[in-house]
């Protein structure tokens, strides 16, 4: 579990290791490590049948407008407006690559929900789950469900499904 945590975190760090990262960005970096020292994580188990209605309301991000909807769901981690605008800044900067990716969930043509998902070849981490109070999804053990559960439409999962907590 903790090489899945290793391999996000620097997936993450990687993301501003460019020649001209933005001073803001930089800082989001801090901020964000700052958020995920000492979470606690755990095994997970998914729910076996998880609703159709659920699945069709999980996106993988994979253009620039669901990353934008994905790192403003995350700045809401923070409760200092400045502190918000850093973590923006910092994942914005996200490009597609394995070993992670994004997942975010919708109501009402709404985002509600986001998470990280990242593989190493047969076991998950779901980690950065962040979650608004929603009309589809009743608590972050479900919408953890329907992103395994869509992700495996796509991915075999032979291995552990492992959480990470975002808030401990």
């Amino acid at each position: 579990m903790q090489a899945l945590i290793d391999a996000k975190n620097q997936w993450l760090y990687d993301q501003v290791d460019v020649q001209f990262p933005t001073p803001e960005s930089l800082q989001g970096l801090t901020v964000y490590q700052t958020l995920n020292q000492a979470l606690p994580s755990e095994a997970f188990t998914a729910q076996h049948h998880v609703a159709e209605s659920h699945l069709a309301a999980i996106y993988l991000v994979d253009f620039h407008r669901l990353t934008i909807m994905f790192a403003l769901l995350q700045a809401t981690r923070c409760e200092q407006a400045a502190q918000q605008a850093l973590l923006v800044e910092f994942f914005t900067q996200i490009i597609y690559s394995p070993p992670c990716r994004l997942y975010l969930g919708f109501a009402d043509a709404q985002p509600i929900a986001a998470a990280i998902v990242t593989c190493d070849g047969s076991s998950l981490l779901i980690s950065d789950v962040v979650m608004q109070n929603n009309p589809i999804f009743t608590s972050s053990d479900e919408f953890v469900s329907a992103v395994v559960a869509k992700y495996q439409q796509e991915n075999l999962v032979s291995g552990s499904i492992y959480i990470e907590h975002s808030q401990p």
